[in-house]
């Protein structure tokens, strides 16, 4: 069925777990929100997100993408004005999904066996960290770094006996890399005992403006 978030209203999904598939379409009216909170929701391609509102990952939510691409494209919204804001919680894409709407994170996890394929503008911001675990980011819009926020690369070793995925941010060419943050190393490998180390490769711009 429709779920319609309209004005004056902001949707939390909390305190949901096991949730198989969400069948649902979302329509988010302008300046409202569906937010993802305390739960364990997946996507799966038959979900429509749509409208001119935001969606949010806080804290202690997963969201898992498995839908092939532009999960969340349907949604419109002003040039520059987020419309996946995550400020905590984690980000797991199943398969290779691309993401083309401007992304907003704070904090929280990126993660999963499949690969990420940005093309809007994506800011990572604030004073705390993001991290990227064993997954491929491949950024082919602008992705910014602002006051001092510092993104963990960060690479485990798996205990299931799974392939080692490395976690890599591939700024693609065309694209570009914005490093604003204040930090003093706003990239950081962080490689667990018998993992492979992460990797950072610029076929892009990267303007370094970190002081």
């Amino acid at each position: 069925g429709t779920v319609n978030v309209n004005t004056g209203a902001n949707l939390k999904l909390a305190n949901v777990t096991g949730i198989e598939g969400d069948i649902s379409a979302y329509n988010i009216a302008e300046d409202q929100s569906l937010e993802f909170t305390d739960s364990n929701r997946i996507l799966p391609t038959s979900t429509a997100l749509t409208g001119l509102g935001e969606v949010l990952l806080a804290p202690g939510a997963t969201l898992t993408l498995t839908a092939p691409s532009t999960d969340l494209t349907g949604i419109e919204r002003p040039e520059n004005t987020a419309t996946l804001r995550m400020t905590g919680g984690t980000l797991n894409i199943d398969t290779d999904v691309t993401l083309g709407t401007s992304i907003n994170i704070s904090g929280g996890t990126l993660t999963g066996t499949g690969e990420l394929t940005t093309t809007g503008a994506v800011t990572l911001t604030g004073t705390g960290s993001v991290t990227l675990q064993d997954t491929v980011w491949n950024n082919a819009g602008t992705l910014t770094l602002q006051n001092g926020v510092l993104l963990y690369l960060d690479s485990t070793a798996p205990t299931d006996g799974s392939t080692d995925v490395v976690p890599t941010l591939n700024n693609l060419a065309g694209a570009t890399i914005e490093m604003g943050s204040t930090d003093s190393t706003p990239f950081y490998g962080l490689t667990e005992f018998g993992a492979a180390s992460p990797i950072f490769n610029n076929s892009g711009t990267l303007n370094w403006n970190n002081q």
